[in-house]
């Protein structure tokens, strides 16, 4: 119940008393542990917990001016510190020590304090507890439900791991923890990180592989990743809110998210550090609150120490809100495509690769969402020179930048005036961001066709189309044929070059269209490349009514689109190939054109007739074809 010393009963006696206890059990001492002496190095004294010891003491006393004591920690002994006060190391008075005072390494000459790997030094008290930082802790427990306080201005160094395992971290104003092993705190209300009256800069500075781990996420005011060995991994999703600073080695995200809530662009700090994502599923993000501060924000990724691929978000106008970015690299089959948050469906060739663009497209992807309104931004895209194209594809001043439309499930056009650099791409005033990636200009990703159809409109046929996207778009040719087999052309219209939005196209064939007749479009690019879309096909009766189906192919809905000479009732059936009647259906028309909607994603793939019979016209009939 009382006190433990060896020499004398307060560890200072003028007897020079002498002798060593080891302790290798569980030791409770419900007084103060002394772990001085003044001896003469004549008359040695050491107290020392073995590997399987742990010793608990409500108070240590540390620190003497003379003579020469021992405190030993064997590999993975635990000293447990209870005592609910601000100062349960005591030293006494006249001790000469450092500035910060504290649990110290002596010389020789003094009392030595020496600890093996992965021994312990765990405060536990219930009430406010004092956590000395002028000793080289090897692994440090915080516990017990009381704060734990460190003396202003001090430095806390942890050589191996720190563990919050209860109670509230609340370092001096202002204070420095150093760790060189994991960082590990298991509720985020165990560590207050300060803010800019009482900052809290911690530093992992560890040799080998770090991680931090806090459940519910943990949050630093200032943090420093300074491990070149295998750097510092991610267990939970971190936050910064003052300056993260990239030293040397990793930060990994690890599928986790870290967050820097200043927006100044000068919150991140990098000299040879990096962070790392490639992460397939987009799931190891960055996020950069950025808000309506205009500036440059340089996103520091890496594939390693020696391919520094830095993503750039120049912001020149609007709120860009919380800026999250994702990147990973590829096969050179640039597989897989992103699947998450966006999932891209296609990689196609505007020129006809096979089977995709693969070979005009870099092997990296991007993932940039913003949470804000209505942010514009210069994007610079960085990348290793291992992950161009292969020849004729791998100019770097012939990549550009194309984003993946999740709307429409295709790539937009690139952006005009882009410019390249050394492996950078820039992309002015951009403001809609979504999955990216670059390839080369001569293979873009290619136009998309949204609808294309030709109706009846006795004694013409109207056909129009829509596009979604154009890339390097010439013209379009509209080409008839009264076979399906033989096509030439009857029109000439002027693309619209490079667009991201909807556009419209019509043209009015006003030549003789009597009986079944094919529209079909091709399209030519600027360099003379072109593409053949599939065709529409109309039946027009010029005497006695017309009738026509698109879109063809079709895949979940027709419109039967029919022109009468008289208003009355019309029935409308369609039969399968073989002549087999599939479904059959009554409608009242009036004189003109009329056009209902029919279900087919219930037919099989292949070439359905519709007919169409009235007292007036007879039977007019149109072929579709049911696509997959």
């Amino acid at each position: 119940v009382g006190n433990v010393a060896v020499d004398g009963v307060d560890g200072n006696s003028s007897g020079n008393r002498k002798g060593a206890y080891v302790f290798d059990g569980n030791v409770q001492v419900r007084g103060t542990l002394y772990l001085t002496s003044n001896n003469p190095i004549t008359y040695p004294s050491s107290i020392k917990i073995g590997t399987t010891g742990v010793v608990t003491a409500t108070t240590v006393y540390a620190g003497a001016s003379g003579g020469l004591g021992a405190f030993t920690f064997t590999n993975n002994g635990m000293l447990i510190i209870t005592g609910d006060n601000t100062n349960t190391l005591i030293y006494p008075t006249g001790t000469t020590l450092t500035s910060n005072g504290g649990f110290h390494n002596y010389s020789s000459s003094n009392n030595v304090y020496s600890m093996g790997t992965g021994s312990i030094i765990e405060y536990s008290a219930s009430g406010t507890q004092k956590v000395e930082t002028g000793f080289q802790y090897k692994n440090l427990i915080l516990a017990g439900s009381g704060n734990k306080t460190t003396t202003n201005s001090s430095t806390l160094t942890v050589n191996q791991g720190l563990i919050i395992a209860g109670g509230t971290l609340a370092p001096g104003n202002p204070a420095t923890i150093t760790v060189k092993g994991d960082w590990i705190d298991y509720s985020t209300s165990g560590f207050n990180e300060g803010n800019s009256g009482s900052p809290t800069t911690v530093n992992l500075t560890g040799a080998a592989a770090q991680a931090i781990t806090c459940p519910g996420g943990e949050d630093f005011y200032k943090l420093t990743i300074n491990n070149s060995s295998t750097g510092v991994s991610l267990a939970n999703n971190i936050s910064v809110a003052n300056t993260l600073t990239l030293t040397a080695g990793q930060l990994n995200l690890n599928s986790n998210n870290a967050t820097v809530t200043n927006s100044s662009t000068s919150a991140v700090v990098r000299t040879a550090g990096y962070i790392y994502s490639e992460n397939v599923a987009n799931a190891s993000t960055f996020s950069w609150i950025i808000g309506t501060t205009l500036g440059t924000y340089i996103y520091p990724f890496a594939k390693s120490s020696s391919d520094y691929i830095p993503f750039t978000f120049n912001l020149t106008a609007g709120d860009a809100g919380t800026v999250k970015l994702a990147t990973y690299g590829t096969g050179s089959d640039n597989l897989p495509w992103p699947t998450s948050p966006v999932n891209v469906g296609n990689l196609a060739s505007s020129i006809g690769l096979s089977p995709d663009n693969r070979d005009a497209t870099i092997d990296r992807f991007w993932q940039i969402d913003a949470s804000g309104a209505n942010p514009t931004a210069d994007i610079t895209f960085t990348y290793a020179s291992s992950e161009l194209p292969p020849a004729p594809y791998d100019d770097p001043t012939l990549l550009v930048a194309q984003r993946y439309n999740s709307g429409t499930g295709n790539w937009d056009a690139p952006i005009s005036a882009q410019t390249t650099g050394t492996n950078s791409v820039t992309v002015p005033s951009v403001t809609s961001f979504s999955p990216w990636t670059l390839v080369g200009s001569v293979s873009p990703l290619p136009i998309q066709l949204l609808s294309f159809e030709a109706t009846c409109n006795n004694p013409d046929v109207e056909i129009k189309w829509n596009t979604a996207v154009e890339i390097n778009n010439d013209y379009f040719n509209v080409e008839k044929s009264t076979d399906g087999v033989v096509y030439h052309s009857i029109a000439k219209l002027k693309g619209a070059g490079n667009s991201n939005r909807m556009i419209s196209y019509k043209y009015i064939d006003t030549e003789s269209n009597a009986g079944e007749t094919f529209y079909r479009l091709q399209q030519t690019d600027f360099d003379g490349v072109s593409a053949v879309f599939s065709p529409a096909e109309t039946f027009c009766k010029t005497d006695h009514g017309a009738l026509s189906v698109y879109p063809n192919p079709a895949t979940d809905h027709i419109s039967i689109a029919m022109y009468a000479i008289e208003d009355g009732p019309v029935n409308i059936t369609i039969y399968d190939f073989t002549g087999k009647r599939i479904k059959s259906f009554d409608k009242t028309f009036i004189k003109g054109t009329n056009v209902i909607s029919a279900e087919v994603s219930d037919l099989s793939p292949g070439i359905y007739e519709v007919t169409a019979r009235d007292s007036f016209s007879g039977i007019l009939n149109a072929k579709f074809v049911k696509g997959y």
